[in-house]
Formats: C-alpha cells, sequence, structure tokens
C-alpha cells in the first residue's frame, strides 16, 4: 500500500512542479513568509544541538528551500542533504545547490543505509491526494517511523492540526495528541510539541534516549535515562 501511495504523491506533485517551477506554487507553498516561519519553528527545538559538524538530512526536501534558510538561521554552512521523490525538483535543487547530496528514494519501502543526525521534514505531510484518510495516516507514522530509524540523535516535522479555525478538504490534518502519543510510546520519551505560532500546524521533536543521555552526563541526571 505505501509503495502505491508514494507513487500517487509523485503523480501530484511532478506535474504542479513542471507548472510553476521554482516558485512557492511550485512546491505547494503559499509564500516565503509563512514558509520561513515553518522552517523557524520546525527547527526551534533542534537549534541547541546542531553544529556545522552535525549531518541535517531533509525528507521531501523539494527544491530545499531550508537549505539556504538554515545557512542565515545558524550563521554557518549546514551539513546538509535531502531525499525528494520527484526527481525533476531533485536535478534543479542540484543546479542551485551543487555542494548538497540529493536522493531520489523512498524512505518508508527502501533499505536505507545512510544514517544522519538528525532528519527534518516540512509539509510533506499535508497533501494526500486521492488517499483515504485511514492509509495516509498510516502513511504518516510510517513516515515518522522511518525517519527516526535513520537518525543518530533526533527528528523534526510538522503537520496541520486538527486544532484550527477552518477546513480545507484537500488537506490532512492530524490531532497533535495522538502524534504525541504516538512518538512518546513508539519512539522515544523525549518529545517536544510546538503549536505556538500562527500557521494552523504543529512542530514536534523527537530525541533519542542514547543522544539525550550523551548531552545530559551528569551524575545527577543519571537516573532518568537508568531504564
Amino acid at each position: 500500500m505505501s509503495k502505491n501511495i508514494v507513487q500517487k504523491q509523485r503523480e501530484k506533485y511532478q506535474p504542479n512542479f513542471i507548472k510553476y517551477g521554482d516558485s512557492p506554487e511550485g512546491t505547494y507553498q503559499n509564500n516565503t513568509i509563512t514558509q520561513h516561519m515553518r522552517f523557524a519553528n520546525l527547527v526551534r527545538d533542534l537549534a541547541p544541538y546542531i553544529t556545522s559538524e552535525t549531518s541535517v538530512h531533509d525528507i521531501g526536501s523539494g527544491l530545499c528551500d531550508i537549505y539556504p534558510f538554515l545557512n542565515e538561521f545558524f550563521g554557518f554552512k549546514v551539513n546538509y542533504s535531502g531525499t525528494e521523490i520527484v526527481e525533476e525538483m531533485n536535478e534543479l535543487a542540484r543546479i542551485k545547490y551543487p555542494e548538497i547530496q540529493l536522493f531520489n528514494r523512498d524512505i518508508v519501502n527502501e533499505k536505507i543505509i545512510e544514517k544522519y543526525d538528525f532528519i527534518i521534514l516540512s509539509g510533506t505531510l499535508n497533501i494526500p491526494g486521492d488517499v483515504s484518510g485511514v492509509d495516509w495516516k498510516n502513511f504518516c507514522f510510517s513516515i515518522i517511523v522511518s525517519m527516526f530509524r535513520i537518525s543518530n540523535c533526533g527528528i523534526a516535522f510538522n503537520f496541520l492540526t486538527t486544532y484550527k479555525t477552518k477546513d480545507n478538504p484537500e488537506l490532512f490534518y492530524l490531532d497533535p495528541k495522538e502524534v504525541f502519543d504516538f512518538c512518546a510510546t513508539k519512539l522515544s520519551r523525549f518529545v517536544s510539541i510546538n503549536a505556538s505560532y500562527p500557521l494552523y500546524e504543529c512542530s514536534v521533536t523527537v530525541m533519542k534516549k542514547e543522544y539525550m543521555s550523551e548531552v545530559n552526563d551528569h551524575e545527577d541526571l543519571k537516573k532518568y535515562f537508568a531504564h
């Protein structure tokens, strides 16, 4: 089922990109103001841990718009790479940013041998196309699990929240309580959720226990990592 969903996503995004090209509309973004707000809140809780040495891998990287944003946000060139299923987007992104590595692959169904310190995802869970709500929700959680599996330190992702004042039938909304519970019980208890910005969405960060133990290596904190 998930292989079919990935193909449907490719069929949804590819013609739209060919039509609108290198623009916010080409990747279903409203504008750069909301896009940058989304990016800033996505990496808010990862920011203390990201250095020029850590690797950041972007799932659904599109045209890699977040790459120059991160470089400006942190004040140094981020060790960035990406995965995007629409190869036409990868081709343009490689021209714009020849120094980065990009993959055309399906992280849910393919065996990914590479691992990265931090995995990020922005906007990829929002547009299901003609996939049913139940199947799309399961697919969303499969992506989150796959992200966590190939991360060394942690992941961050965003989604449209059910706490909204208007509804768009073409978009998909997740319940933040359900997402938090899934992450805390299936992945790691080190979860933060951020809905404190104007967009109808949430950003979630999930850190690996081993990494949190490493960066909180103090005698008084050891009991919190004992089990």
